[in-house]
């Protein structure tokens, strides 16, 4: 995607960090096998924050991705945090993380119901494009996806 070197570490780093919010949240919450209910979603929703919070002190390349933790569940067309005029303010870091979370939300398995195929995960996502997540992200993690002979594999089959 043309990003420096710098901001692929900040990328790593807030990769590696973007759910330690969830540290500040009651296990029973975080690992609940069942839907969550509206209170408990409400706590959820809040871990951004909170890992933001705990990465605020540090410094460096860490200090970097305090933006990026604390936007990664940000919509990248949100309404009431981006416009579309300052939609730049939406760290690039925070929607390569939201794509990849995303991913991995959909293709592994939860006690409530069985992962998908990567095929599946892409379209899903794709689906999303301008509204939650980047297009220029989705571009991209397209073309990392394609280079998986699973993905097209499966892709075909169906």
């Amino acid at each position: 995607m043309g990003l420096s070197k710098n901001e692929v570490e900040t990328i790593k780093a807030a990769a590696l960090l973007h759910d330690i919010g969830k540290t500040e949240i009651s296990m029973s919450i975080v690992n609940k096998a069942a839907s969550l209910t509206e209170s408990e979603r409400k706590i959820i929703d809040l871990h951004p924050e909170k890992g933001a919070a705990i990465l605020g002190p540090v410094s460096g390349v860490l200090k970097e991705a305090v933006p990026i933790v604390l936007a990664h569940h940000a919509y990248y067309f949100d309404s009431d945090k981006y416009s579309s005029e300052n939609s730049q303010s939406y760290p690039i870091g925070a929607s390569i993380i939201a794509v990849a979370d995303a991913y991995d939300a959909i293709v592994t398995d939860r006690p409530y119901r069985a992962g998908q195929p990567p095929w599946k995960a892409y379209e899903e996502i794709e689906k999303e494009s301008g509204k939650r997540f980047h297009p220029e992200v989705i571009k991209a993690f397209k073309t990392v996806l394609m280079k998986d002979d699973r993905y097209r594999f499966e892709k075909a089959e169906s």
